[in-house]
């Protein structure tokens, strides 16, 4: 999983000071991964594609400057084409970000990458939690999750791990 890793990767360990990039970019990764480095401050990318169980892959979409984080799961059932996404929706500073992890936000995310449920049982769960969630009813129109300035591609995790499967364009 890699929540926080955006975080610690910017410098937020740092006392919000984000370091400045010296031009915009985008650097494309493993496994569907993306990252948009923005100028002249912050990045905001997609990590690598996780093979959950089976037809189910999951991602994490995150924005960050070093001083604030969104960040964003994505739960894509591949075999019915449709995922739900959520997170707490908004920028969080360090502190409150990694507070987000360690309560109701992390739980939930370590309940829906454990257990294999379907997609209205985590919707459900999230927003019983008070989080931001969005569904989608198809995976094939580029979306954008909170904060994204970029839109993603959800089908490439299916494409990888499930090329046979309506999510995956079959």
């Amino acid at each position: 999983m890699l929540l926080g890793s955006l975080i610690l990767a910017s410098g937020g360990a740092l006392a919000c000071s984000p370091a400045p990039n010296d031009q915009a970019k985008t650097e494309l990764g493993a496994a569907c991964s993306v990252m948009h480095v923005k100028a002249p401050f912050g990045r905001e990318g997609l990590s690598g594609a996780e093979n959950l169980w089976l037809g189910y892959a999951a991602q994490v979409h995150s924005v960050g400057d070093g001083c604030f984080v969104t960040e964003t799961q994505i739960l894509l059932d591949c075999a019915k084409d449709e995922a739900v996404l959520f997170g707490p929706g908004q920028p969080l500073s360090t502190t409150d970000h990694q507070a987000a992890i360690a309560g109701a936000y992390g739980e939930v995310v370590k309940w829906a990458r454990t257990d294999p449920v379907d997609l209205d049982t985590t919707y459900d769960k999230a927003v019983s939690a008070g989080l931001w969630v969005e569904r989608l009813e198809t995976l094939s129109k580029p979306v954008h999750p909170a904060q994204s300035e970029h839109p993603v591609d959800l089908t490439c995790a299916c494409r990888l791990f499930y090329p046979e499967t309506k999510g995956a364009g079959a």
